[in-house]
Order: structure tokens, then C-alpha cells, then sequence
């Protein structure tokens, strides 16, 4: 009997710590319950007021971008816009003190007193002026040569000494009484009140002058930029409509900007953007190809190239240079072969007394008078200023000399880096495009880079 009720006492007290725990766990789940839900009922109102406030295609736009930066649905954006010297464009911006402008544009023919006219002094990129040269105005005096690409602003021209490259395009940079070219500061006057000497808009393709048309130019146009200060208020780009029309696009006030003289402007697409681009180990000249990489030469320069020659009858690497040994330049004296790989920088001849293996690669750093050979110095000269030697962009494959391309080379080239100062501006690397069509690729500007001589190259899988 006595151990029949302590069985039964120890049952209850198991019973009793089961309910107890049954408890615990009923009122454990129902707080946690109660929390989730209040917390679903949280997010439910949260986002029951986010999509009724919401702007269901602004949420949209958000998630699939249809302007294509900016850029309207009907519209193709081209490379270029070039006039014949019968078009042009109002930009409706008025000169000022603050105006800042910045163009990216070539002239496609020299100018002469035949096709310019008795009255004509000069081709104009953009301008708005009176007829003493005195408004804002971005030119090239073909009455005199020297003074290559200049600036009005105010009252004063503001002279660069660097002479236009035909189909060579350039940026120039126009403000404060400076003026620009790549980027370097070439020219500059004294502060003016802009506004005094021309009340009119200025025009593209030409200038606006005593509100007439004059100096109508043969140009490409690649992009315009325009300020009040910082603040930017034309962002021109080249389009065609699905009219085959080309005219600029405002990225700024999203409008278009078409030709207010006669005839149409002609125009190059865009590289398609899906270009299928293969990279190689090299692309490979005969002698007859080059390239133009656009780069000017600069005291901050330096240029960094893995190359080979190819026959012991080569000469230059890449080059702008004068018939002086003077300019920036990178070659091989075959005349005098113990020399071997030499470079220019200025007007020394730095020598590196390393002779070139035919088909083996070098890598040749250039760079503040001093030249390097697979990253050791073997040559140094005198600091030069570089630019006063030679105003050609520089080429590669041979030597930009006197407007042309001369000592044209046999060689590989596996790739180019070139910097201003410590920024990088180019980086090249050999590629077939989808044509099969081998060239070098910029991954700065992302950009093909092709043969502007004759045939092909060739190149290394």
C-alpha cells in the first residue's frame, strides 16, 4: 500500500512538471506568435503605403533606364556631325564672363583665299563676335598659319601655335580668358567683360556677327559642352532621327537642335557598342600601316611600350618629332646599330647601347628625359621643353614628322600605356573586331584605334 502511493505520488509530480512545461512552451509559442505577426502587420502597412504613394513608373524608369542616358528612344547617337561649310547651329547661349565652353571637333579641309573669299580671315569652330575680333570666338587664323587654333575672349586673341590636323580631331577648352588644347593650357589674356563686345548667341559651324551668318567652316563635331560657371548648361551630342537626319541632342534641356542653314550634315555612326572584340598577343606591321594615337607631345608624358621588331631595316616605334632629332620619339639607329634602342625626349639623344633582338620583345619606358629598357635606366638627357619641338599628335608604327607619317616600321606591338603625369590617357592592346579586322583598342576611351596607311596588319593568336 505504501508503495502504491509513493507510485502515485511520483506520477502526479511527473504530471504536474509536464503541464507545467506545456505551459511554458503555450505561452512561449504565443508571444513569439503575437511578435511575428505584429511585425507582419508592420511591414504589410509599411508597404501598403509605400505603393500607394508610389509612383508606379517612376518605380519603373528605376529599374529599366529607357533614355539611354539621356538619350530619347527614336535617336541614334553618331561619332560625328560634319558640316560642308553651308550649315550651322544656334546654341541660344550668349556670351559672359562666366561662360565656360568645351569642344571636341576637326576641320575636314585646309582653307584658302580661293573658297575662303576676299573678306574671309578664318575658319570658326563656334563663336559670337564683332568684326575688331572682339566677343568669344574659337578659330584658326588661315591668314596665318602659326598661330594654328586661337581664342577670343573679350577683346584679345588668345593664340595656341599649335596648327590643326586635318580629320584630326582635338578638344579645346575655352574660359576665364584661357585657352585649352588636350587639356593644356596654351594661351591667355587679360580679364574682359565678354558681354560688351557681342549682345548676340553664339553660333556652331561659324560665327554670329552683327546678327548675320559669316566664316561658315567645313568641321566635324564630336561634342560640345557649355557652362554658367559650374553649372552645365548645354550638353551637345551628335544624332540621327529615324529620318536619316543628323542634328545635335541637348542631354541638359532634352531638346534638339537642328541645321539653320541649307544643305544636310553628313555623319559617321557610331562603333556598335556590341562590337565583338577578340584580344590578341600582338598586331603585326609591313612597314606600310600606322596608327594615330591622338596624344600631343608634353612635358608630362610618358609612354610605356612592349614591341619588337621584326627585320633589322626598322627604324621607329612611334614618334612626333622634327627632321632635327627633336620632338618625343622611340627607335632604332640603323645607321649606327650599336646605338641600339634609342629614345628622344626634347632634343637629347639618349642612347641605350641595347641592341634589338629581331622578334624578341623590349619593353621601353619614355618618360622626363630619361629612357628604360625592360624597367632598368639606360639613357638620360637635359629636361627639354617637349612641346616646343613638335606639335603633331603622335604616331605609332613610325614617326609623325612635317604632317606626315615617315620611317614606317616592321614590327609587333603587344602594348602601349600613355600618361599625362601620373593619369593614364591611353591603354592600348591588340584586337580583332568583328570583321577579323586587327587594330588596337583604348580601355581608357573604349575605343578601336585603326590603320590610318595602307593595307593590313597582321597579328599573333
Amino acid at each position: 500500500m505504501k508503495k502504491l502511493k509513493s507510485e502515485n505520488g511520483a506520477i502526479a509530480i511527473l504530471v504536474l512538471i509536464s503541464l507545467v512545461f506545456l505551459t511554458t512552451f503555450l505561452i512561449s509559442s504565443y508571444v513569439i506568435m503575437s511578435n511575428k505577426m505584429q511585425s507582419q502587420r508592420k511591414v504589410i502597412s509599411d508597404t501598403k503605403d509605400i505603393y500607394e504613394n508610389y509612383d508606379l513608373n517612376q518605380m519603373y524608369e528605376s529599374y529599366f533606364d529607357k533614355s539611354r542616358d539621356g538619350l530619347p528612344d527614336n535617336v541614334e547617337q553618331l561619332e560625328y556631325i560634319e558640316s560642308t561649310g553651308t550649315q550651322y547651329i544656334d546654341t541660344g547661349v550668349f556670351p559672359s564672363n562666366n561662360l565656360k565652353i568645351n569642344i571636341k571637333a576637326c576641320y575636314t579641309a585646309e582653307r584658302t583665299a580661293e573658297n575662303l573669299g576676299v573678306n574671309s580671315y578664318g575658319l570658326y569652330f563656334l563663336g559670337s563676335d564683332n568684326g575688331n575680333s572682339a566677343g568669344v570666338n574659337v578659330s584658326w587664323d588661315s591668314s596665318n598659319k602659326t598661330q594654328g587654333y586661337r581664342g577670343v575672349f573679350g577683346s584679345q586673341i588668345l593664340s595656341t601655335s599649335i596648327a590643326p590636323q586635318i580629320n584630326v580631331p582635338v578638344t579645346i577648352t575655352l574660359q576665364n580668358n584661357k585657352i585649352y588644347v588636350n587639356g593644356q593650357q596654351k594661351g591667355s589674356g587679360n580679364t574682359q567683360d565678354v558681354s560688351k563686345y557681342s549682345k548676340s548667341s553664339i553660333y556652331l559651324f561659324c560665327t554670329h556677327r552683327g546678327g548675320e551668318v559669316k566664316q561658315k567652316t567645313s568641321m566635324r563635331l564630336y561634342e560640345l559642352q557649355m557652362y554658367n560657371g559650374d553649372t552645365l548648361i548645354r550638353d551637345f551630342i551628335p544624332i540621327l532621327d529615324e529620318n536619316d537626319v543628323a542634328y545635335l541632342y541637348d542631354k541638359v534641356e532634352k531638346k534638339f537642335y537642328y541645321n539653320s542653314g541649307t544643305g544636310t550634315f553628313n555623319y559617321k555612326k557610331k562603333a556598335s557598342q556590341n562590337m565583338q572584340l577578340t584580344k590578341v598577343n600582338y598586331i603585326e606591321s609591313t612597314g606600310t600601316q600606322y596608327i594615330d594615337t591622338g596624344v600631343l607631345p608634353s612635358n608630362n608624358l610618358k609612354i610605356n611600350i612592349k614591341a619588337c621588331y621584326t627585320n633589322s631595316n626598322s627604324l621607329y616605334m612611334l614618334g612626333s618629332d622634327n627632321a632635327y632629332n627633336a620632338g618625343v620619339n622611340i627607335c632604332w639607329d640603323s645607321n649606327n646599330k650599336t646605338q641600339g634602342y634609342r629614345g628622344i625626349f626634347g632634343t637629347p639623344i639618349m642612347g641605350t647601347g641595347v641592341i634589338p633582338q629581331i622578334n624578341v620583345p623590349v619593353t621601353i619606358t619614355l618618360q622626363n628625359n630619361k629612357i628604360y629598357v625592360d624597367g632598368q635606366q639606360k639613357g638620360s638627357g637635359s629636361p627639354q621643353d617637349v612641346s616646343k619641338y613638335s606639335k603633331s599628335s603622335i604616331y605609332v608604327f613610325c614617326t609623325h614628322r612635317g604632317g606626315k607619317a615617315q620611317y614606317n616600321t616592321s614590327m609587333r606591338l603587344y602594348e602601349l600605356q600613355m600618361y599625362d603625369g601620373d593619369t593614364l590617357i591611353r591603354d592600348f592592346v591588340p584586337v580583332i573586331d568583328g570583321s577579323n579586322i586587327a587594330c588596337l583598342y583604348d580601355r581608357v576611351e573604349k575605343k578601336c584605334y585603326y590603320n590610318a596607311g595602307t593595307g593590313t596588319f597582321s597579328y599573333g593568336e
